[in-house]
């Protein structure tokens, strides 16, 4: 019994420091970790995203409401429109001198106020209505048909199409299936031999349970209890968690996978297609398609391990009657340590890279 005793106490005392060591790491390493909030529901009734597959279109979309997005290095309320958009109330017929921003969470301005977002302060800038259609895990496919079925609805003369060659080119594909445990809707652009078709994951969206109601079945089942348990309340499964679900994609080279220079001759191929086909819907106005590079691009930028994506995107625009901007060689040539526009506990822009990038947009805005 003794020995039982000794044995317990040992396990509990390791079990301790374990956790001490996590904590610490989530403080100090992991900082992008969830961390214990020492609370749990039986019975999980709330919706943890502020985006669900709720178009036919183009499938992930908001909730209009307000949602709050958390993390250890900030706290923002996001506030969603009538029509979706994470934007103040917008009209649809109004000044011609308005502009559309199409993009994923960065153009969106993930864990920003608004008012720290880059198309709040070209709105504040420019004094023209800067009308943001971007959501978060959207792909150029996507952002084409937001652009077709609602944006265009809007009175405006340029169209701004942020392309984040990270995981744009890698999810934008019929091959990409996303690890969630979710049933998507998701469109993409396939090829096929009379070029390239529109398909849909799911031949109708309400198969889809990327939504309240699919997250409420999922999240009560034993495993996710369990799951949502030791989640709230230690540490070492969430670095667990983190280490297993945030490994960025890499080739098999031993250097940082880069979609500015590992991407391939297909995905260029689909890009500048869809590219294109936002030039038609455009009918005549303005079209600027901006790159944006994550810490990744940096360390592979002058390795010389590929041409950068911004070299073939630059002809492409050039011959199609596009304007483009790098972001990559921007940045570069105001910052000596490109991790200072990032969270610290989060991947995306922070509130000076979208100052800069407001800074470095606006010349074109004004022509």
């Amino acid at each position: 019994m003794k020995k039982f005793r000794n044995i317990t106490v040992l396990l509990l005392i390791t079990y301790l420091l374990v956790e001490l060591v996590c904590f610490i790491f989530i403080k100090t390493r992991f900082k992008a970790a969830h961390f214990p909030t020492f609370r749990f529901t039986y019975n999980y009734t709330k919706y943890d995203f502020s985006i669900a597959e709720l178009s036919p279109y183009w499938g992930t979309w908001h909730y209009p409401e307000k949602y709050v997005e958390k993390k250890q290095c900030f706290e923002v309320e996001y506030h969603i429109n009538a029509y979706g958009a994470r934007d103040r109330e917008r009209i649809q017929l109004s000044d011609t001198d308005r502009v559309v921003f199409l993009g994923d969470s960065f153009i969106e301005g993930y864990g920003l106020n608004a008012e720290h977002r880059m198309t709040d302060l070209l709105e504040k800038k420019t004094k023209r209505e800067m009308l943001n259609f971007s959501c978060g895990y959207f792909t150029p496919t996507q952002e084409l048909l937001v652009y077709r079925h609602l944006a265009s609805l809007f009175t405006h003369n340029t169209v701004v199409i942020g392309i984040l060659p990270f995981n744009d080119l890698l999810q934008d594909d019929s091959s990409f299936h996303e690890n969630d445990r979710f049933v998507h809707y998701q469109p993409f652009y396939q090829h096929s031999g009379k070029g390239y078709e529109l398909i849909y994951r799911e031949d109708r969206l309400e198969k889809s349970t990327f939504n309240k109601e699919g997250y409420a079945a999922i999240q009560n089942t034993p495993r996710q209890r369990i799951h949502r348990f030791l989640k709230e309340f230690s540490f070492w499964y969430n670095i667990f968690q983190y280490i297993k679900y945030s490994k960025p994609v890499v080739n098999e080279q031993a250097v940082p996978y880069s979609g500015y220079f590992d991407y391939t001759a297909p995905q260029l191929a689909k890009l500048t297609y869809i590219l294109s086909l936002l030039k038609e819907a455009a009918n005549g106005k303005q079209v600027i398609v901006v790159t944006i590079p994550v810490y990744n691009d940096f360390l592979r930028y002058g390795s010389g391990r590929g041409k950068s994506i911004a070299t073939e995107l630059a002809r492409f625009c050039k011959g199609n009657g596009m304007e483009y901007i790098d972001l990559l060689e921007e940045f570069r040539k105001q910052v000596k340590d490109p991790s200072t526009l990032y969270f610290t506990c989060d991947a995306h822009w922070n509130e000076k890279a979208n100052n800069m990038a407001a800074e470095i947009i606006l010349p074109l805005l004004r022509k």
